[in-house]
C-alpha cells in the first residue's frame, strides 16, 4: 500500500476514534441519574432528555459515517471499485465482505450484519432530523457501535500498515 493512502485511512481513522470517544462519553453520560432522570421531568427537562438521545443518535451515525467512509477509500483506491446507483452504500459494505487478491475482507458477515443495520439507522437518523427517532432504537444502534467498533478499527488498521499492497487491483 501506498503511504499515501495508508496516511489517508490512519487520518480518517484518527477522526472515527474521535467519533467513538464522543459516542462512548455521550453513552456513559446515560448512566447518569441527573441525566436519566429528566426523562420524567417537566416538559423542559423531557425537550432536554430528548435533545440528548437526539445528541447519540448523532454520535452513532457520525462514527457510522466515518467508518463507510474509510471503507469508499478503500474501495476507489486500492479495490478499483466505484459504487453508483442508488444503493453505493450498501454496495460499499458488501465489498468489504469480500476478499481480493491484493486484501483480506474487512467485515466477516456477522459484523457486515451490524453495519447494515447501523446504516439504516443512519439514514433514519439523517432523514427523520430527530423527530422520529425511538430512544429504544437509539440505546440499541449505539450498543451496536459500541461492540462492533474495535473490530472494525482493528482490521482497518492491520490493512493499512500491511507492506507491499498494491493501490489498485491485479487486471
Amino acid at each position: 500500500m501506498t503511504s499515501s493512502l495508508s496516511t489517508n485511512i490512519g487520518d480518517r481513522l484518527k477522526t472515527a476514534a474521535e467519533a467513538h470517544s464522543n459516542l462512548e462519553n455521550t453513552m456513559e453520560a446515560f448512566n447518569d441519574p441527573e441525566l436519566t432522570g429528566l426523562k420524567t421531568g417537566s416538559k423542559n427537562a423531557q425537550r432536554l432528555y430528548r435533545s440528548a438521545v437526539i445528541g447519540l443518535a448523532n454520535d452513532v451515525q457520525s462514527l457510522y459515517t466515518g467508518i463507510e467512509g474509510i471503507y469508499d477509500l478503500i474501495c476507489k483506491k486500492h479495490d478499483g471499485f466505484v459504487p453508483q446507483g442508488d444503493n453505493t452504500h450498501q454496495q460499499i459494505l458488501d465489498q468489504m465482505l469480500k476478499a481480493t487478491p491484493s486484501r483480506p475482507a474487512l467485515l466477516d458477515a456477522a459484523e457486515h450484519k451490524t453495519m447494515v443495520e447501523l446504516k439504516n439507522f443512519r439514514h433514519v437518523v439523517r432523514k427523520n432530523y430527530g423527530i422520529k427517532i425511538d430512544p429504544t432504537r437509539v440505546f440499541e444502534n449505539a450498543e451496536r457501535m459500541a461492540k462492533i467498533w474495535d473490530a472494525i478499527n482493528s482490521k482497518i488498521k492491520h490493512f493499512a500498515q500491511r507492506p507491499n499492497t498494491p493501490d489498485s487491483p491485479s487486471v
